[in-house]
């Protein structure tokens, strides 16, 4: 049981970065649907979306 922990939390810790700038990204994203939102509530939403969007394109080129 105590190596399958240790070997969980290796993966953990081997992932940080890549998870800690995943955070970040969608924090950033977050806030400036949110400070779009402020502005005109409508444009949050449309900001959110078009941000996902590219979002979901990046990945997907990246994969190719």
């Amino acid at each position: 049981m105590r190596r399958a922990v240790a070997i969980v939390i290796d993966g953990i810790a081997a992932a940080g970065p890549t998870i800690a700038r995943d955070v970040a990204a969608i924090c950033g994203v977050g806030l400036v649907s949110y400070g779009a939102w402020l502005a005109y509530p409508p444009v949050g939403f449309i900001v959110l979306g078009v941000m996902v969007l590219l979002a979901a394109i990046f990945n997907a080129r990246r994969a190719d």
